[in-house]
């Protein structure tokens, strides 16, 4: 369909379009009319720009992936909204379960550690630099001895991602504790 005749059809229209033809252009249609809203509400919840941009991206494949069980009940905004929402919640879950991790890590290298304290200042130094998910992967299969595929599911992340933070955390902190570099990179 002509790219001017899209942009005259409402939400509804481009919706049932989306929906019976699976037409990514209708569907690209309704992505670039509320874009900028969806981020615009998501940075409001998670005043963050960087992760609205993220959680907006997922929100817009998921709904892209479940057009089809979309109702009518509500406007198209409002139930891409709600899914946003929802990508949010998931996100702070995954963010509080990762701190959490973090911190029974740091409780259980604390009592590890306890016989050489200098080396444990320099190895928390080292671990605090590091990414969240590199600290928590990094934790998780050193300190309480999972293997990748335990930390996969513990992280909900795919193994080759756990893998790759692992070899990045530690790389850095080699590069620290052998003196390097004054900080992890």
């Amino acid at each position: 369909m002509a790219d001017h005749r899209i942009k005259a059809l409402s939400d509804d229209k481009l919706v049932l379009l989306s929906k019976a033809a699976a037409d990514t252009d209708s569907f690209g249609e309704l992505a670039r009319r509320h874009t900028d809203g969806l981020r615009a509400f998501l940075h409001r919840v998670c005043r963050d720009e960087e992760k609205a941009r993220d959680i907006a991206q997922s929100a817009l494949v998921q709904a892209f992936i479940h057009i089809k069980s979309f109702r009518g009940a509500s406007s198209f905004k409002t139930w891409l909204y709600q899914i946003g929402y929802r990508e949010f919640l998931k996100t702070v879950r995954k963010s509080k379960n990762e701190i959490r991790l973090l911190e029974e890590a740091r409780q259980h290298a604390e009592i590890i550690s306890a016989a050489d304290p200098g080396q444990t200042l320099d190895l928390a130094d080292a671990m605090e630099a590091l990414s969240v998910p590199e600290q928590a992967c990094v934790a998780l299969c050193t300190v309480f001895g999972l293997t990748h595929e335990e930390a996969s599911k513990a992280m909900k992340m795919p193994i080759g991602t756990v893998k790759s933070h692992i070899n990045r955390g530690r790389s850095k902190i080699d590069r620290y504790l052998n003196g390097e570099t004054s900080h992890v990179e």
